[in-house]
């Protein structure tokens, strides 16, 4: 969080134990912002591959980060991935409590651009109770769901 705009941020995806037989990986990565893909190849020393992505920020917000590897040989076999929310300004957090089965709560987050989490307590909620998410994305989906 508290990261800041126009600065540019380096990642390094680093994948390890990978089988023998493995020479080479390709590696997909893609950000919100710019929203494009990228693939890198990466040969395989060790069980290990490694590289590195970099993006900036125009704007405040909250934006994903996803990225898979597959194995450059077999385009069926070997996926992994993994996701990221970055958070460029300041986060705000918001609350709800959801407090009997059958409720409905609307967290209406519109803010384009904006960094909420939203923390919702459902300790009075019964163990192996459903629930029904809902998002209505309009743009760049930058929310995740952690239950």
């Amino acid at each position: 969080t508290n990261g800041s705009i126009n600065t540019e941020y380096t990642f390094t995806l680093n994948v390890t134990d990978l089988p023998s037989g493995v020479d080479n990986v390709i590696f997909l990565s893609t950000f919100d912002f710019p929203n494009e893909i990228n693939l890198n190849s990466s040969s395989v020393v060790d069980g290990q591959a490694a590289i590195t992505v970099s993006t900036s920020y125009p704007t405040d917000g909250s934006f994903g980060f996803l990225w898979g590897v597959r194995d450059a040989g077999d385009p069926q076999g070997l996926v992994l991935g993994g996701s990221s929310v970055i958070v460029i300004g300041m986060e705000s957090t918001r609350s709800f409590t959801l407090d009997s089965c059958g409720d409905s709560v609307q967290s209406n987050n519109t803010g384009v651009g904006s960094a909420v989490l939203d923390t919702w307590d459902i300790s009075a909620i019964p163990n192996g109770v459903t629930f029904n998410i809902k998002g209505d994305f309009t743009g760049t989906v930058s929310s995740l769901f952690n239950i």
